[in-house]
């Protein structure tokens, strides 16, 4: 049972490193979209 545990924790630890990292790159991504959006904007007014 104890082991079963541990793979299941170092699993779900792992599922969430990977969900941070992809969530980092999204939230960079969606941040350089913005201040391309910014400046577009600005380059209108």
């Amino acid at each position: 049972m104890r082991s079963i545990g541990g793979e299941e924790k170092r699993t779900f630890r792992w599922i969430f490193r990977r969900c941070k990292k992809d969530f980092f790159l999204i939230n960079i991504k969606k941040n350089r979209l913005g201040k391309l959006l910014k400046s577009k904007r600005k380059g209108i007014k």
